[in-house]
């Protein structure tokens, strides 16, 4: 894995932790904004969900799931 390889997955990597963080804090607007980055970065919806799931309740789950369709995610 070459440098710039190396930094876009630890980047990835962060939006996705980020991401989760928004959820848990009910931040809709910013989860909408890290979702589309994601999807930009052609990030699958259900690549998202799988992280989400090991790194969410199932009630912090449901928001996030809820906003994706929401947004088109």
């Amino acid at each position: 894995m070459d440098e710039t390889t190396q930094l876009g997955t630890i980047w990835s990597q962060t939006l996705l932790d980020i991401l989760c963080t928004a959820v848990r804090q009910q931040k809709e607007d910013e989860t909408r904004g890290i979702l589309k980055e994601l999807r930009h970065k052609r990030y699958s919806r259900e690549a998202v969900q799988k992280y989400a799931a090991k790194n969410l309740t199932p009630a912090e789950l449901a928001f996030l799931t809820r906003l994706m369709k929401s947004s088109g995610g």
